[in-house]
């Protein structure tokens, strides 16, 4: 028996410690070993971002760990363990960390250099649980796996098994040998006919091919490549080619030379992994150097070489392949046109479609991963024949007619959102062709738009390439440099690289957060704050807000996808690089050095960070509801099952599909609620162990049918089946199945997505009932329901934001055929119809201030703000007899409601500093005289308006109900137990500038009381005119955070019919309020001081209303995220919304 190693003991205990301390940074699994089920064996997983880390956080950099903790004989406290298996140490590129570059191994590792084949399989580890039996295992599982015929770790001992067998040996001989030696043999698991990689394995090298013997310790220790080949022909196991070199230098020349043959020895070759030690540092070595080994000197190390083509395209022309065969009938495949630039791969795609068409039996079996191999060389074999040399040809003559235009300098666009890489690439791309990079994060100045163009154009003086990493998300950021660059000699060219946002937002959004929260802090501005943080909701902002490239934009575009992995993405980009600037290809040396530069960019500052200040750790906010998120497009997905001729599809389903795709009225985040946080204490176990899921670094994926779509008149939704967890064999899934195995029937009877609902005033949550009285067969003649054919999908589980249905997107106008069209005379129909045209117009151009005028114009016509629209009908009647024609001054009148109406409210600004008159007992003594005497009478100014609102609202916020902190302080009120206190502002619902009128207001003020007017407030001026804009009519006494989201237009107050100063709270995104948060108030006044006015309050959420449904909220927001670009107008006015917008509003204090 193995002796016991206290240092192998203590690195589990290590490890043990830091996954309490840090569970996302180390986990655990606990298995029965399949041998012996009453061991219990402890998988250990690192975090794989952090292995690039240094000083690394881990005490060991093993990959594949597995442990079992030792009986106790002598009653000692401290537990003891023994290292089961153990696979390699993390190892690492040419040039993916700073110390594989070809100059760092020459400087710290020694002879000899030991390469062997890179297989291409999957890792499997071979250890002796007893003297007498075997652990088999995948890199971080064993035995079967829940949802899946066999298992990796299943599949590699039937093979071992087998090898035996053959060679005459027993599992027991084999056990007893690693055994007394201690070792783990790692062996690769190449079987075409259970799971296909890239290279294919005839059927008499399938099976395990060894390639390590390795030390069960603490250490990393393993045998030389001739002891590993003379063990695999003793025990029948297949033999990993190898070959020893004296130098770095050989190596190098040696893998150059079979780079360009791609064969060694009568092999395909993907690569190598050399073997060498690591040496003592030479004397002039600096502890902080970059190039120095994070390794202790004497240890193993490796390396290794990877080649990467044809490999990329192969695996391109595999997903092309899958996204082909999983496209439903009639729909377009999703092929992410990055993979589209090679003439090979453009090939391919129509070969495979052809093939599909002919004959879709024969990839029967590829979407489980069989006939890939197969299907590759049946068109490596066709492009051989006649016919495929002239579709060569035509390929080629396709890509001559492309032309080109001289250019003397270029300008590398990113197009973007956060998380898709496009720093790291930029960074990596500076490397290997010597660009020069600048980026918009790194830009402090006040107007940091401008800045940073200032900066492109300035770097072009002396630099034929330059690097302008900015999202260029928007069009008028392109536009920016477009102009900025227009006129310059020589010509330049934008070339962009574009991250197309082709998948379901949700596949987006998680690729994206996922990346973002792997770099943590190595970001100038948008840094994750947990799992559940406010960087996913930034993100949803950049996804929705992203106006896709257009042709003509750019002068060339490489074509990037989301998915790639970062080596991937780069090796892409300077592949197209080189072809579309003429630049020699950088060596596999520089790409590695480039990937290792990548991944250890930190910025040099971070926005927000004050000098000297430690940083405050921001707790995470409550999660609302547990749910997951679907990866799915509604349309492109249930059209095919509601569409099309001969479809038996219900009338009312058909007619709620036609008026949900027409109205946008299709959920925007599709997701299966699992429990919300309305639903506690009763479903509290449920909550819980979503929160353990939710707790854990990477939370599992689920994957689930669609079963049937249910609708009545109201909602449609879509019934959730089979949910269970969708486990790799390499994941930690333990906490996963156990979540999947104890989710009862009550709980998957409810399980639905919303596919979305007729108008706003439908709640969401009607979904859930439809769909449980549907199961239970309680349902009467008005529902109806549709089956969906072999629909799965996986997807993510996340804790979420309550999705208000208040919360609504930019909706295009209704048709005047809508059920539900309130217009009845023939003037308003016949106006709203030429409105409907404007729109229209508008559209088709993509002017996104007409668009939002012309449907503000419509909706007002629609949902008018005051009980009388006769004036507003008239105004826009109007249009038809002023000069410039109709449809212009229907944007005209828009564009004036819009600055009237909407930026009325919408006020972006510090609020007002403290009163001059600080809050204290004397000066609510003198206010409380005041009202006595004065009973009623308006205060005089913003202190007063404060204090008396504060009187009237029992010194509360009239939402939170939380006490003022400052009447605390001053004794005007004691805190009762359970309660909280806030800092409360005076919030004006009409703002307080339309108060005061004064020549320098004149123009923004009037024509604010003109449009009151236009809608029969007249009257309201002369209530609000001087001090009495500060009457307590038009005061709420509200926290700090909720003034503010009241005054973006993202909290409102609606009446509820029948109930004097009752209200429901309504919240827009992305405001999330934190629980718990009324649904409803109750407005009931001190001191019989006046309630705010129902008035006021009805005209500020009307206006809200429509200024969600119309995207005059969201267009206004980001002009006022986009002003500081104010001095880089378009000289065409394509920026002359930003102007528009400013300028009405440099009258009011900011």
């Amino acid at each position: 028996m193995p002796a016991f190693n206290p240092t192998d003991s203590q690195l589990i205990a290590d490890l043990r410690a830091l996954h309490k301390a840090s569970p996302k940074l180390v986990r655990s699994s606990t298995h029965a070993a399949p041998a012996a089920p009453e061991m219990q064996i402890e998988s250990w997983k690192m975090n794989e971002f952090k292995y690039y880390q240094v000083p690394s956080p881990f005490p060991t950099l093993a990959r594949g760990l597995f442990s079992i903790e030792l009986p106790s004989s002598d009653g000692a406290a401290k537990k003891k363990y023994r290292i089961v298996a153990r696979g390699y140490d993390k190892f690492f590129n040419i040039g993916e960390v700073p110390w594989t570059t070809w100059a760092a191994l020459e400087a710290h590792t020694k002879p000899p250099y030991a390469l062997t084949l890179k297989s291409n399989g999957c890792i499997i580890l071979i250890a002796a649980l007893t003297p007498t039996k075997l652990l088999v295992t995948s890199k971080h599982s064993l035995g079967p796996v829940p949802g899946q015929e066999e298992s990796h770790a299943q599949v590699g001992e039937r093979w071992l098994r087998k090898h035996l067998t053959d060679a005459g040996k027993t599992v027991e001989g084999l056990a007893h040998t690693l055994w007394e030696k201690n070792w783990t043999a790692v062996a690769e698991l190449c079987d075409d006919e259970f799971e296909e990689h890239v290279l294919p394995y005839p059927a008499e090298k399938s099976g395990l091919h060894l390639h390590g013997l390795n030390n069960s310790s603490a250490s990393f220790g393993t045998q030389p490549p001739d002891t590993v080949a003379a063990f695999a022909r003793e025990w029948g196991l297949i033999e990993t080619l190898s070959t020893t070199l004296p130098t770095i230098a050989a190596v190098r020349e040696f893998t150059d030379d079979v780079a360009r043959t791609g064969t060694w020895r009568g092999e395909a070759v993907e690569g190598f992994v050399v073997r060498t030690t690591v040496a003592e540092p030479p004397d002039t070595a600096e502890s902080g150097k970059p190039g120095r080994s994070p390794y202790v000197p004497g240890t193993a190390f490796f390396f290794k070489i990877k080649f990467d083509e044809p490999y990329m395209m192969y695996r391109d022309w595999r997903e092309i392949t899958k996204a082909i065969l999983s496209a439903k009938h009639g729909e377009e495949p999703r092929i992410p046109r990055a993979k589209m630039k090679r003439p090979e791969t453009r090939m391919y795609t129509r070969w495979v479609e052809g093939e599909i068409k002919r004959d879709r039996s024969q990839f029967d079996l590829y979407l489980k991963g069989k006939g890939i191999i197969k299907t590759r060389e049946r068109f490596l074999e066709w492009m051989k024949t006649e016919e495929g040399k002239k579709a060569q040809k035509r390929v080629n003559m396709e890509d001559e007619k492309e032309g080109k235009t001289d250019f003397g300098k270029t300008v590398i666009m990113p197009v973007a959102i956060p998380g898709c890489g496009k720093t790291a690439v930029s960074v990596a791309l500076a490397h290997l062709f010597g660009f020069v990079h600048t980026q918009s994060d790194d830009v402090h100045a006040k107007k940091a738009g401008p800045a940073f163009i200032r900066n492109v154009t300035n770097l072009l003086k002396d630099h034929d390439i330059v690097i302008a990493d900015k999202n260029n998300h928007l069009i008028q950021h392109r536009q920016a440099l477009r102009d900025a660059t227009r006129s310059m000699r020589p010509r330049v060219r934008l070339l962009a690289l574009n991250w197309a946002l082709d998948r379901p937002a949700a596949t987006i959004h998680r690729i994206c957060a996922d990346r973002i929260l792997a770099r943590g802090e190595y970001h100038q501005t948008l840094r994750a704050d947990g799992p559940a943080g406010a960087h996913e909701e930034v993100l949803w902002q950049f996804i929705r807000g992203a106006e896709p490239l257009s042709a003509g934009e750019a002068d060339a575009v490489i074509e990037m996808d989301i998915e790639e992995t970062l080596e991937d993405a780069v090796a892409r980009a300077a592949g197209e690089i080189e072809r579309v600037l003429g630049l020699p290809k950088p060596s596999r040396e520089k790409m590695g050095e480039a990937l290792a530069l990548a991944r250890a960019y930190k910025p040099e500052a971070r926005k927000g960070d004050k000098k000297g200040e430690a940083k405050k750790e921001k707790a995470p906010s409550a999660p609302r509801f547990f749910g997951i998120l679907a990866e799915v497009d509604l349309e492109r997905a249930l059209a095919p099952t509601l569409e099309g001729e001969g479809k038996a599809v219900p009338k009312q389903a058909k007619e709620l599909w036609e008026h949900l795709k027409k109205e946008s009225r299709l959920a925007r985040r599709p997701h299966i609620t699992l429990v919300h946080s309305k639903s506690l204490p009763e479903e509290l176990p449920l909550w819980e162990r979503c929160n353990t899921l939710h707790g854990l670094e990477a939370p599992p994926l689920f994957k689930f049918r669609l079963g049937h779509l249910v609708a009545n008149e109201r909602i449609m939704a879509a019934a959730v089946e089979d949910i269970d967890v969708d486990l790799q064999d390499d994941e930690d899934g333990q906490v996963g199945r156990e979540f999947a195995a104890t989710l009862g029937k009550e709980v998957r009877d409810r399980l639905h997505i919303t596919v979305g609902t007729r108008s706003s005033d439908v709640n969401p949550v009607e979904a859930k009932a439809l769909v449980e009285e549907w199961r239970k067969g309680r349902h009467g003649d008005s529902v109806v329901e549709v089956p969906i054919q072999d629909f799965l999908l996986t997807s993510e589980f996340k804790s979420l934001p309550c999705l208000d249905p208040a919360a609504m997107p930019p909706i295009p106008l209704p048709s005047l055929k809508d059920k539900g069209n309130p217009l009845h005379s023939a003037r308003e129909r016949e106006l709203y119809e030429s409105v409907l045209e404007a729109e229209q117009q508008a559209v088709q151009r993509k002017t996104g201030i007409d668009i939002v005028s012309a449907r503000l114009v419509g909706y007002l016509l629609l949902y008018p703000i005051g009980r009388s629209n006769n004036r507003f009908v008239d105004e826009v009647a109007a249009c038809s007899e002023k000069e410039g024609g109709f449809i212009n001054n229907i944007y005209a009148l828009g564009q004036l409601c819009v600055e009237h109406i909407v930026c009325l409210f919408l006020r972006h600004r510090q609020r007002a500093s403290a009163p001059s008159e600080q809050l204290s007992k004397s000066a609510f003594d003198r206010v409380r005289r005041e009202i006595q005497i004065h009973l009623r009478q308006s205060p005089r100014n913003h202190d007063d308006a404060k204090m008396q609102a504060l009187l009237r609202d029992d010194y509360r916020c009239i939402i939170s109900g939380k006490l003022d902190i400052e009447c605390v302080m001053e004794s005007l009120v004691s805190i009762p137990q359970g309660e909280y206190t806030t800092t409360t502002e005076c919030c004006h619902i009409f703002p307080e500038s339309l108060g005061f009128f004064d020549c320098q207001k004149e123009k923004y003020v009037a024509p604010v009381w003109t449009v009151m007017d236009m809608f029969g407030y007249g009257s309201i001026q002369e209530e609000l005119t001087s001090n009495h804009i500060h009457r307590l009519e038009n005061i709420l006494t509200l926290s700090q955070d909720l003034h503010s989201v009241f005054d973006m237009l993202l909290l409102w107050f609606e009446a509820i019919e029948d109930q004097p100063h009752s209200y429901y709270v309504r919240v827009a995104e992305p405001f999330v309020p934190a629980p718990p948060f009324p649904e409803k108030v109750q407005f009931v006044g001190k001191h019989d001081l006046p309630l705010p006015s129902p008035k006021y309050l009805a005209i500020h959420a009307a206006c809200c209303r429509l200024a969600h449904m119309s995207g005059a909220a969201e267009y206004a927001e980001k002009i006022y995220r986009e002003e500081k670009t104010l001095d880089v107008l378009a000289a065409d006015g394509k920026s002359a919304p930003v102007l528009y917008f400013l300028l009405q509003h440099l009258v009011e204090p900011r």
